[in-house]
């Protein structure tokens, strides 16, 4: 790969991680889908449980179970908060920029 390549994708990720980045916490989980998602990873951190997503107490088999462990670290990391919920998604979204 040479130099121009190397900043054409210098460029693309750094334009990509802000435009995808900016604001992801700013604004509350929007329904039906990001509040289930944050809530299943946030009952898995809560109960110790990473092999069994629940919701609300019930098992909840509704995507494979790679995404809420995801969920379930960003939220360790940052805390319980939008940001935490939506940053592993938004991590996907800037490497399928890049790929691409």
């Amino acid at each position: 790969m040479n130099q121009i390549e190397k900043n054409s994708l210098l460029i693309v990720a750094g334009t990509a991680l802000f435009m995808i980045m900016f604001g992801i916490g700013s604004i509350p989980l929007l329904d039906p889908d990001e509040p289930v998602y944050a809530e299943t990873a946030r009952e898995m951190l809560a109960a110790g449980d990473f092999l069994s997503p629940r919701i609300f107490g019930n098992f909840w088999y509704d995507k494979p179970p790679m995404y809420y462990w995801l969920v379930a670290v960003a939220q360790f990391i940052f805390g319980d908060s939008e940001f935490a919920a939506r940053f592993p998604a938004a991590l996907m979204a800037c490497g399928t920029s890049v790929m691409m």
